[in-house]
Protein backbone atom coordinates (compact mmCIF):
# COMPACT_ATOMS: atom_id res chain seq x y z
CA UNK A 1 0.00 0.00 0.00
CA UNK A 2 3.05 2.43 1.08
CA UNK A 3 4.30 2.24 -2.15
CA UNK A 4 1.48 2.89 -4.30
CA UNK A 5 0.31 5.50 -2.00
CA UNK A 6 4.50 7.01 -2.70
CA UNK A 7 4.23 6.46 -6.69
CA UNK A 8 0.74 8.83 -6.75
CA UNK A 9 2.55 11.73 -4.51
CA UNK A 10 5.74 11.09 -6.97
CA UNK A 11 3.82 11.38 -9.79
CA UNK A 12 1.55 14.79 -8.38
CA UNK A 13 4.90 16.46 -6.96
CA UNK A 14 6.86 15.70 -10.52
CA UNK A 15 3.33 17.34 -12.23
CA UNK A 16 3.82 20.30 -10.09
CA UNK A 17 7.43 20.76 -11.48
CA UNK A 18 5.94 20.59 -14.62
CA UNK A 19 3.56 23.34 -14.68
CA UNK A 20 2.56 24.98 -17.84
CA UNK A 21 6.07 25.34 -19.09
CA UNK A 22 6.46 21.15 -19.70
CA UNK A 23 2.95 20.70 -20.34
CA UNK A 24 1.56 20.47 -23.92
CA UNK A 25 0.48 23.91 -25.45
CA UNK A 26 -1.94 24.73 -28.25
CA UNK A 27 1.37 25.66 -29.93
CA UNK A 28 2.79 22.23 -30.23
CA UNK A 29 -0.36 20.19 -30.66
CA UNK A 30 -0.66 17.13 -32.50
CA UNK A 31 -4.19 18.08 -34.13
CA UNK A 32 -4.18 18.41 -37.96
CA UNK A 33 -6.51 17.70 -41.31
CA UNK A 34 -5.14 17.01 -44.64
CA UNK A 35 -6.11 19.57 -47.54
CA UNK A 36 -8.37 21.20 -45.13
CA UNK A 37 -8.13 24.38 -47.27
CA UNK A 38 -7.66 22.74 -50.65
CA UNK A 39 -10.36 23.87 -53.18
CA UNK A 40 -10.42 20.45 -55.30
CA UNK A 41 -12.00 18.93 -52.15
CA UNK A 42 -14.55 21.63 -51.49
CA UNK A 43 -16.10 21.17 -54.97
CA UNK A 44 -19.49 20.23 -53.69
CA UNK A 45 -19.61 23.37 -51.38
CA UNK A 46 -21.75 26.00 -51.89
CA UNK A 47 -20.00 29.21 -50.12
CA UNK A 48 -19.04 31.87 -52.17
CA UNK A 49 -15.74 31.75 -50.05
CA UNK A 50 -14.59 28.29 -49.55
CA UNK A 51 -11.12 29.15 -47.79
CA UNK A 52 -13.48 31.25 -45.11
CA UNK A 53 -15.96 28.27 -44.89
CA UNK A 54 -13.11 25.47 -44.47
CA UNK A 55 -11.89 28.19 -41.89
CA UNK A 56 -14.91 28.07 -40.02
CA UNK A 57 -15.34 24.43 -39.66
CA UNK A 58 -11.37 23.71 -38.88
CA UNK A 59 -11.46 26.50 -36.12
CA UNK A 60 -14.54 24.91 -34.77
CA UNK A 61 -12.82 21.61 -34.44
CA UNK A 62 -9.78 22.86 -32.61
CA UNK A 63 -7.30 21.55 -35.72
CA UNK A 64 -4.13 23.66 -35.48
CA UNK A 65 -2.42 22.13 -38.87
CA UNK A 66 -2.70 21.33 -42.03
CA UNK A 67 -0.41 20.30 -45.28
CA UNK A 68 -1.90 21.12 -48.92
CA UNK A 69 -4.08 23.99 -49.78
CA UNK A 70 -3.83 24.31 -53.51
CA UNK A 71 -0.77 26.64 -53.43
CA UNK A 72 1.73 26.37 -56.18
CA UNK A 73 4.71 24.08 -54.96
CA UNK A 74 6.06 22.90 -58.51
CA UNK A 75 8.98 24.59 -58.60
CA UNK A 76 7.75 25.25 -62.92
CA UNK A 77 4.93 26.81 -61.91
CA UNK A 78 6.92 29.33 -59.66
CA UNK A 79 9.65 29.85 -62.35
CA UNK A 80 8.38 28.93 -65.43
CA UNK A 81 11.91 30.36 -67.30
CA UNK A 82 14.87 29.64 -65.06
CA UNK A 83 16.18 32.55 -64.10
CA UNK A 84 13.66 35.00 -65.81
CA UNK A 85 12.05 35.37 -62.11
CA UNK A 86 9.22 34.05 -60.06
CA UNK A 87 5.46 33.95 -59.90
CA UNK A 88 4.47 33.50 -57.01
CA UNK A 89 0.44 34.91 -57.17
CA UNK A 90 -1.57 31.35 -56.51
CA UNK A 91 0.58 30.65 -53.68
CA UNK A 92 0.85 34.22 -51.89
CA UNK A 93 -3.15 34.50 -52.51
CA UNK A 94 -3.56 30.66 -51.29
CA UNK A 95 -1.05 30.92 -47.73
CA UNK A 96 -2.68 34.39 -46.90
CA UNK A 97 -5.91 33.32 -47.05
CA UNK A 98 -5.02 30.34 -45.45
CA UNK A 99 -3.05 31.66 -42.64
CA UNK A 100 -6.01 34.15 -42.17
CA UNK A 101 -8.19 31.64 -41.37
CA UNK A 102 -6.41 28.95 -39.59
CA UNK A 103 -6.86 30.46 -36.52
CA UNK A 104 -4.38 31.38 -33.91
CA UNK A 105 -1.33 29.05 -33.27
CA UNK A 106 -1.79 27.77 -37.09
CA UNK A 107 1.03 25.75 -38.65
CA UNK A 108 1.20 24.22 -42.39
CA UNK A 109 3.00 22.32 -43.92
CA UNK A 110 4.03 23.21 -47.68
CA UNK A 111 6.15 20.47 -49.95
CA UNK A 112 9.15 21.31 -51.76
CA UNK A 113 9.24 19.83 -55.40
CA UNK A 114 11.97 19.24 -57.43
CA UNK A 115 10.36 18.57 -60.48
CA UNK A 116 9.39 21.39 -63.21
CA UNK A 117 6.13 19.89 -64.16
CA UNK A 118 3.47 17.18 -62.57
CA UNK A 119 4.80 13.92 -64.27
CA UNK A 120 8.23 15.61 -64.62
CA UNK A 121 11.90 14.18 -64.06
CA UNK A 122 12.32 14.17 -60.66
CA UNK A 123 16.32 14.63 -60.74
CA UNK A 124 17.61 18.00 -60.50
CA UNK A 125 20.21 18.34 -63.74
CA UNK A 126 23.66 19.44 -62.23
CA UNK A 127 23.24 22.38 -64.73
CA UNK A 128 20.00 23.71 -62.70
CA UNK A 129 21.19 23.37 -59.38
CA UNK A 130 21.90 26.88 -58.70
CA UNK A 131 18.56 27.61 -60.20
CA UNK A 132 17.12 25.17 -57.72
CA UNK A 133 18.60 26.53 -54.44
CA UNK A 134 17.65 30.20 -55.50
CA UNK A 135 14.27 29.30 -55.65
CA UNK A 136 14.00 27.55 -52.70
CA UNK A 137 15.76 29.84 -50.82
CA UNK A 138 13.01 32.58 -52.12
CA UNK A 139 10.12 30.57 -51.24
CA UNK A 140 11.35 29.93 -48.11
CA UNK A 141 12.23 33.94 -47.86
CA UNK A 142 8.63 35.01 -48.87
CA UNK A 143 6.91 32.85 -46.67
CA UNK A 144 8.88 32.12 -43.31
CA UNK A 145 7.64 35.44 -41.15
CA UNK A 146 10.78 36.52 -40.01
CA UNK A 147 10.08 39.89 -40.89
CA UNK A 148 12.73 39.88 -43.97
CA UNK A 149 11.48 39.85 -47.79
CA UNK A 150 8.29 38.62 -46.53
CA UNK A 151 4.72 38.35 -48.48
CA UNK A 152 2.81 38.58 -45.73
CA UNK A 153 4.16 38.40 -41.80
CA UNK A 154 0.68 36.66 -41.23
CA UNK A 155 2.13 33.43 -43.46
CA UNK A 156 4.15 31.48 -41.10
CA UNK A 157 5.16 28.55 -42.46
CA UNK A 158 8.22 26.66 -40.33
CA UNK A 159 8.03 23.13 -41.60
CA UNK A 160 9.04 22.17 -45.06
CA UNK A 161 8.72 18.98 -46.67
CA UNK A 162 11.75 17.55 -49.20
CA UNK A 163 8.49 15.68 -51.75
CA UNK A 164 5.71 14.31 -51.28
CA UNK A 165 5.90 10.64 -51.18
CA UNK A 166 9.14 9.65 -53.28
CA UNK A 167 9.40 5.92 -52.33
CA UNK A 168 8.26 3.19 -52.79
CA UNK A 169 7.89 4.12 -56.40
CA UNK A 170 6.71 7.83 -57.14
CA UNK A 171 10.83 9.27 -57.57
CA UNK A 172 12.17 6.28 -59.40
CA UNK A 173 8.72 6.24 -61.65
CA UNK A 174 9.32 9.77 -62.62
CA UNK A 175 12.94 9.16 -64.15
CA UNK A 176 14.87 9.97 -60.43
CA UNK A 177 17.16 7.57 -58.69
CA UNK A 178 18.50 7.16 -54.73
CA UNK A 179 21.20 9.14 -55.62
CA UNK A 180 19.24 12.00 -57.07
CA UNK A 181 17.01 11.87 -54.15
CA UNK A 182 20.03 11.85 -51.93
CA UNK A 183 20.98 15.68 -53.45
CA UNK A 184 17.90 16.84 -53.82
CA UNK A 185 17.62 16.43 -50.28
CA UNK A 186 21.03 17.84 -49.73
CA UNK A 187 20.43 20.94 -51.65
CA UNK A 188 17.00 21.46 -50.18
CA UNK A 189 18.43 21.34 -46.48
CA UNK A 190 20.91 23.19 -47.33
CA UNK A 191 18.83 26.27 -48.46
CA UNK A 192 15.96 26.18 -46.27
CA UNK A 193 18.48 26.28 -43.41
CA UNK A 194 20.24 29.29 -44.95
CA UNK A 195 16.82 31.11 -45.91
CA UNK A 196 15.64 29.94 -42.56
CA UNK A 197 17.93 28.36 -39.77
CA UNK A 198 14.74 28.07 -37.24
CA UNK A 199 12.48 25.74 -39.98
CA UNK A 200 11.80 22.78 -39.55
CA UNK A 201 12.70 19.90 -42.63
CA UNK A 202 10.79 16.90 -43.32
CA UNK A 203 11.35 14.03 -45.45
CA UNK A 204 9.53 13.01 -47.98
CA UNK A 205 6.83 10.40 -47.08
CA UNK A 206 7.88 6.76 -46.94
CA UNK A 207 5.24 3.57 -46.08
CA UNK A 208 5.95 1.73 -43.57
CA UNK A 209 3.78 -1.66 -43.48
CA UNK A 210 4.88 -4.02 -45.89
CA UNK A 211 8.45 -5.67 -46.34
CA UNK A 212 8.72 -4.19 -49.83
CA UNK A 213 8.31 -0.43 -48.47
CA UNK A 214 10.53 -1.19 -45.10
CA UNK A 215 13.59 -2.69 -47.01
CA UNK A 216 13.20 0.84 -49.84
CA UNK A 217 13.59 2.85 -46.54
CA UNK A 218 16.36 0.51 -45.48
CA UNK A 219 18.44 1.43 -49.09
CA UNK A 220 17.04 4.91 -49.13
CA UNK A 221 18.19 5.73 -45.32
CA UNK A 222 21.51 3.28 -44.85
CA UNK A 223 23.12 2.54 -48.25
CA UNK A 224 23.25 6.38 -49.54
CA UNK A 225 24.60 9.69 -48.73
CA UNK A 226 21.57 10.54 -46.71
CA UNK A 227 23.31 8.11 -43.84
CA UNK A 228 24.27 10.47 -40.81
CA UNK A 229 24.01 13.94 -42.93
CA UNK A 230 21.54 15.30 -40.50
CA UNK A 231 19.26 16.33 -43.27
CA UNK A 232 15.84 16.31 -41.65
CA UNK A 233 14.06 16.80 -38.64
CA UNK A 234 10.70 14.67 -38.97
CA UNK A 235 9.89 11.58 -40.85
CA UNK A 236 6.33 11.03 -42.24
CA UNK A 237 4.61 7.93 -43.10
CA UNK A 238 0.84 7.65 -44.26
CA UNK A 239 -1.52 5.46 -43.59
CA UNK A 240 -5.33 4.52 -44.19
CA UNK A 241 -6.93 1.16 -43.17
CA UNK A 242 -9.90 0.28 -41.31
CA UNK A 243 -11.58 -1.73 -38.76
CA UNK A 244 -8.64 -2.18 -35.49
CA UNK A 245 -5.80 -1.52 -37.92
CA UNK A 246 -5.07 1.70 -36.98
CA UNK A 247 -2.09 1.55 -34.64
CA UNK A 248 0.76 2.65 -37.67
CA UNK A 249 3.83 -0.01 -37.57
CA UNK A 250 6.38 2.08 -36.13
CA UNK A 251 9.22 -0.12 -34.72
CA UNK A 252 11.49 -1.30 -37.98
CA UNK A 253 10.96 1.81 -39.25
CA UNK A 254 12.44 3.79 -36.49
CA UNK A 255 15.37 1.18 -35.98
CA UNK A 256 16.54 1.86 -39.42
CA UNK A 257 16.45 6.03 -38.33
CA UNK A 258 18.36 5.01 -35.16
CA UNK A 259 20.78 3.03 -36.55
CA UNK A 260 21.69 5.70 -39.49
CA UNK A 261 22.24 9.07 -37.69
CA UNK A 262 18.51 9.72 -36.94
CA UNK A 263 17.91 8.74 -33.84
CA UNK A 264 16.74 12.01 -32.38
CA UNK A 265 14.21 12.51 -35.34
CA UNK A 266 10.73 12.84 -34.81
CA UNK A 267 7.67 10.98 -36.38
CA UNK A 268 4.30 12.72 -38.33
CA UNK A 269 1.65 10.90 -40.39
CA UNK A 270 0.33 13.68 -42.63
CA UNK A 271 -2.28 11.78 -44.50
CA UNK A 272 -4.13 9.50 -41.76
CA UNK A 273 -8.07 8.25 -42.23
CA UNK A 274 -10.27 5.29 -42.70
CA UNK A 275 -13.49 5.35 -45.50
CA UNK A 276 -17.19 5.14 -44.42
CA UNK A 277 -17.24 3.41 -48.11
CA UNK A 278 -17.46 -0.11 -46.47
CA UNK A 279 -17.93 0.82 -43.09
CA UNK A 280 -20.62 3.04 -40.82
CA UNK A 281 -20.12 6.80 -39.74
CA UNK A 282 -19.77 4.62 -36.13
CA UNK A 283 -16.69 2.91 -37.70
CA UNK A 284 -14.84 5.67 -38.91
CA UNK A 285 -15.55 7.70 -35.58
CA UNK A 286 -14.00 4.62 -33.26
CA UNK A 287 -11.06 4.30 -35.82
CA UNK A 288 -10.66 8.08 -35.78
CA UNK A 289 -10.28 8.47 -31.50
CA UNK A 290 -8.10 5.15 -31.52
CA UNK A 291 -6.09 5.99 -34.32
CA UNK A 292 -5.15 9.70 -32.91
CA UNK A 293 -4.73 8.40 -29.01
CA UNK A 294 -2.66 4.92 -29.94
CA UNK A 295 -0.25 7.08 -32.14
CA UNK A 296 0.22 9.73 -30.28
CA UNK A 297 1.09 7.42 -27.86
CA UNK A 298 3.87 5.70 -29.94
CA UNK A 299 5.50 9.05 -30.31
CA UNK A 300 3.76 11.15 -33.29
CA UNK A 301 3.81 14.45 -32.84
CA UNK A 302 1.65 15.35 -35.75
CA UNK A 303 -1.60 13.21 -36.96
CA UNK A 304 -3.39 14.96 -40.07
CA UNK A 305 -6.89 13.67 -40.58
CA UNK A 306 -7.74 12.86 -44.38
CA UNK A 307 -9.68 15.06 -44.47
CA UNK A 308 -12.20 17.59 -43.85
CA UNK A 309 -14.26 17.38 -47.03
CA UNK A 310 -13.46 14.17 -48.93
CA UNK A 311 -12.07 14.09 -52.69
CA UNK A 312 -14.43 14.34 -55.99
CA UNK A 313 -13.42 11.38 -58.15
CA UNK A 314 -9.57 11.37 -56.64
CA UNK A 315 -7.47 10.71 -59.16
CA UNK A 316 -10.46 10.33 -61.42
CA UNK A 317 -11.43 6.93 -59.71
CA UNK A 318 -15.02 7.58 -58.54
CA UNK A 319 -14.40 4.36 -56.19
CA UNK A 320 -11.58 5.41 -54.74
CA UNK A 321 -11.12 5.23 -50.86
CA UNK A 322 -10.13 8.82 -50.55
CA UNK A 323 -13.66 9.59 -51.78
CA UNK A 324 -14.99 8.67 -48.47
CA UNK A 325 -12.87 10.15 -45.41
CA UNK A 326 -13.87 13.59 -44.90
CA UNK A 327 -15.40 14.01 -41.47
CA UNK A 328 -17.65 16.26 -43.56
CA UNK A 329 -20.26 14.81 -46.33
CA UNK A 330 -19.36 16.35 -50.12
CA UNK A 331 -22.61 13.80 -51.62
CA UNK A 332 -21.12 12.50 -54.47
CA UNK A 333 -19.81 9.66 -55.69
CA UNK A 334 -22.65 7.43 -54.33
CA UNK A 335 -22.52 9.44 -50.59
CA UNK A 336 -26.60 9.63 -49.58
CA UNK A 337 -25.40 12.50 -47.42
CA UNK A 338 -25.62 15.67 -48.77
CA UNK A 339 -23.02 17.85 -49.47
CA UNK A 340 -22.17 20.08 -46.00
CA UNK A 341 -23.25 17.55 -43.79
CA UNK A 342 -20.81 16.81 -40.39
CA UNK A 343 -20.08 12.97 -40.09
CA UNK A 344 -20.31 11.53 -36.38
CA UNK A 345 -16.50 12.03 -36.97
CA UNK A 346 -16.81 15.52 -37.12
CA UNK A 347 -18.09 15.90 -33.94
CA UNK A 348 -15.76 13.41 -32.23
CA UNK A 349 -12.68 14.60 -33.66
CA UNK A 350 -14.42 18.30 -32.19
CA UNK A 351 -14.39 16.15 -28.88
CA UNK A 352 -11.39 14.38 -29.03
CA UNK A 353 -9.74 18.05 -29.26
CA UNK A 354 -11.46 19.66 -26.40
CA UNK A 355 -10.82 17.05 -24.23
CA UNK A 356 -7.32 16.32 -24.81
CA UNK A 357 -5.55 19.79 -25.61
CA UNK A 358 -2.92 20.90 -23.79
CA UNK A 359 -1.72 17.67 -22.44
CA UNK A 360 2.00 16.89 -21.62
CA UNK A 361 2.49 15.47 -25.33
CA UNK A 362 5.78 14.04 -24.44
CA UNK A 363 4.55 11.65 -21.51
CA UNK A 364 1.52 10.11 -22.54
CA UNK A 365 1.36 6.95 -21.01
CA UNK A 366 0.69 3.39 -22.33
CA UNK A 367 -0.84 1.62 -19.17
CA UNK A 368 -2.19 -1.52 -21.54
CA UNK A 369 -1.98 -2.71 -25.06
CA UNK A 370 -3.04 -6.33 -24.85
CA UNK A 371 -6.16 -8.88 -25.06
CA UNK A 372 -7.85 -5.91 -26.65
CA UNK A 373 -7.57 -3.59 -23.82
CA UNK A 374 -6.04 -0.22 -24.40
CA UNK A 375 -5.74 2.13 -21.72
CA UNK A 376 -3.78 5.31 -22.15
CA UNK A 377 -2.76 7.94 -19.33
CA UNK A 378 -2.80 11.60 -20.43
CA UNK A 379 -1.78 14.37 -18.24
CA UNK A 380 -2.98 18.25 -18.45
CA UNK A 381 -2.27 20.86 -16.50
CA UNK A 382 -4.51 23.20 -14.19
CA UNK A 383 -4.81 25.70 -11.88
CA UNK A 384 -1.91 26.91 -13.44
CA UNK A 385 0.42 24.17 -11.60
CA UNK A 386 -0.74 20.74 -10.79
CA UNK A 387 -1.43 18.07 -13.07
CA UNK A 388 -5.40 16.60 -14.42
CA UNK A 389 -5.00 13.18 -15.68
CA UNK A 390 -7.55 12.18 -18.71
CA UNK A 391 -7.99 8.79 -19.24
CA UNK A 392 -8.65 6.68 -22.55
CA UNK A 393 -9.85 3.58 -22.90
CA UNK A 394 -11.25 0.89 -24.80
CA UNK A 395 -12.45 -3.01 -25.48
CA UNK A 396 -11.22 -4.22 -29.09
CA UNK A 397 -11.92 -7.43 -27.79
CA UNK A 398 -15.31 -9.33 -28.94
CA UNK A 399 -15.46 -9.98 -25.36
CA UNK A 400 -17.00 -7.79 -22.36
CA UNK A 401 -14.37 -7.03 -19.61
CA UNK A 402 -14.06 -5.15 -16.83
Amino acid sequence: MTSKILFVLLLWAACIGQGLAQGGSYADSPFGIMAAFDPTTLTTISASDKIVWAGEKFRDLGAKWSRGAGEKTFWGTNEPVLGAGYDWSTSDDVLKKVYQNGGENFNMVVIISSQRVKGGSSDIPSADEQYFINYVKAFVERYDGDGTADYDTIIKVKYWQMSNEPFPNHWEDAGGTIDGYVRFAELTHNAIKEADPDAKIILGTFQFQTNEQIDKLNEVISKSAIKNKKLFDYADTHFWESGNNYKIPLVDAKKIFDDNGYSDIGYMTLEFGTTVRRATEKDQANYLIKGFVSNMAQGFTLINWNNLVEWNAFGGNPNSIYNYMGLIADGINGDPIPAGTKRLSYYTYKKMVEVLEGSDWKNIATIQEQNGIHIYKFTKPFDGAQCKPVWVAWNDSSVTRT
